[in-house]
């Protein structure tokens, strides 16, 4: 009789079972093979992150929808994608932001469905590459309106990652503010010395930065069969797009970064990064938690800690700064100039009560709203110096002659020295006052140092025929206060 062919490999599978089960030849201990998505693996995800340091707190949502894709469709585990990706950030100070991207990733794999791979490889997963746009909007704590696009790119493999995004202004800002900065030179009127203040308007303008950031990111082997580590490695650079009538704006925000991120489970990731220029994130580090779930799966399966693969990564929102749109401030004149001519000290001196009536004080921070006079160096005339003073830099110099140019009769006192320029809006020091002058029965007042920006440090007041100048005040924050002048 013959045996059903059927049989036989029925039979000789049931001898070898029986054999191993009697203990014979012990079994073979399971290699871990790699984790394999579901077959939905590209389905929905929705995410919360919340970034914090000492200076500032902001949350953002997010959503991964996935347009098109045939991952997996094709009995690989490679394939294309193509979603969409709105984001939304709000920070503490009133802060917020949108953007909204269209993104398309690739997942170059041979591995077969299932992941059949007995070990992750640097390319046993296969190689991924993408690209990205991205419309940002952002409405800062000034009421600025801010908009600007940007392009993105990306490649990696299991264990190393690279991207780069490029940002780019679609306007050149909003006026947030403005005051009134005024100038004085000495001139003449009808052979009689005489002062001519020169006034006009400066806008506070501000705009998105123009700028790039990139970066390495290393999942650590070994690790990544439990949960992921990453360290992350990177630079950045943005920079304002002042036009050239301006007379001062940010400095550039540029410089390293480096963290690590911990994703203990699928749907959570730690993040803790360092910056080399604090202004980027208002300090050195940041910290953050990050939430994605993806909507075809059980909520469960999310939180329970297994080695990842990379066809999930492309459903993981892209690598780009979180409240998109770096802002920076320009300072911009604006409007036609005005023009007095001084030629008493009675004018004069009615001319500097109505700018102080007006916000203007010498030596000081003054609001958007008040007025303000811009620094200057003068080799024989005086220029005082009130509000924000002017470019960036050092302070201009009192003139040696200060106001004696409105002089009175032969024998009269002397002027006052002119008072020193403010320093810079950041970290220039004040010039130093001016001498008093030498004419007239009695000498006059050296003039008052100019004060520091918001680092540097203020001028020394002006030597005196009679009574020394007043020292300078010191910066906003660090800088210190110049001495005072010395008297006759």
């Amino acid at each position: 009789m013959r045996l059903p062919r059927t049989l036989l490999p029925s039979l000789a599978s049931l001898v070898l079972a029986s054999s191993a089960c009697a203990g014979t030849f012990p079994a073979p201990k399971p290699v871990d093979a790699a984790v394999a998505p579901a077959p939905d693996a590209t389905s929905t995800v929705v995410g919360a992150v919340l970034n914090t340091n000492d200076h500032m707190t902001e949350g953002s949502a997010f959503l991964i929808q996935p347009l098109w894709d045939n991952v997996g469709q094709h009995g690989t585990m490679g394939g294309s994608l193509f979603f969409a990706e709105p984001y939304f950030t709000w920070g503490e100070e009133g802060e917020l932001s949108g953007s909204l991207g269209l993104g398309f990733r690739h997942l170059f794999s041979k591995e077969p469905v299932g992941g059949g791979n007995r070990i992750a490889g640097l390319l046993a997963e296969g190689l991924f590459v993408g690209a990205n746009v991205f419309t940002d909007y952002k409405r800062t704590e000034a009421n600025a309106d801010l908009w600007q696009l940007g392009i993105g790119v990306e490649a990696g493999v299991r264990y190393l990652e690279v991207r780069a995004n490029y940002y780019l202004p679609l306007h050149s800002g909003d006026t947030v503010g403005s005051f009134d900065a005024t100038e004085f030179t000495p001139t003449t009127v009808g052979g009689s010395p005489a002062i001519r203040a020169v006034t006009r308007t400066i806008d506070i303008i501000e705009e998105p930065m123009e700028g790039w950031d990139a970066e390495l990111a290393l999942l650590i082997p070994g690790l990544d069969k439990y949960f992921d580590v990453r360290l992350i490695g990177g630079y950045y650079s943005f920079e304002t797009n002042a036009s050239g009538n301006a007379l001062a704006y940010s400095a550039d925000v540029e410089g390293w970064k480096a963290g690590v991120e911990v994703r203990p489970v699928p749907a959570v990731v730690l993040a803790g990064m360092w910056y080399e220029d604090e202004n980027l994130v208002k300090d050195n580090w940041m910290v953050s938690v990050r939430l994605e779930i993806p909507l075809g799966r059980k909520a469960s399966e999310s939180f329970i800690p297994r080695r990842r693969h990379l066809q999930e990564r492309l459903v993981e929102p892209v690598h780009r700064q979180n409240a998109a749109i770096q802002t920076g401030v320009s300072f911009e004149p604006t409007g036609p100039t005005r023009t007095t001519t001084i030629t008493s000290a009675q004018q004069f001196q009615s001319f500097l009560t109505n700018l102080e009536s007006s916000g203007a004080a010498n030596s000081s921070g003054s609001s958007s709203s008040s007025s303000n006079v811009i620094g200057g160096s003068s080799s024989s005339g005086s220029v005082i110096v009130t509000g924000n003073g002017g470019n960036a830099g050092t302070g201009g110099s009192g003139g040696n002659a200060g106001f004696i140019l409105i002089g009175g009769p032969t024998g009269g006192n002397g002027g006052r020295g002119g008072a020193g320029g403010s320093g810079g809006i950041l970290f220039g020091s004040g010039g130093s006052g001016g001498s008093g002058g030498s004419a007239g029965g009695t000498g006059g007042a050296g003039g008052t140092g100019g004060s520091g920006g918001l680092f540097g440090s203020g001028g020394s007041g002006g030597s005196a025929g009679g009574t020394g100048g007043a020292s300078g005040s010191g910066g906003f924050l660090f800088g210190s206060g110049g001495s005072g002048g010395s008297g006759s």
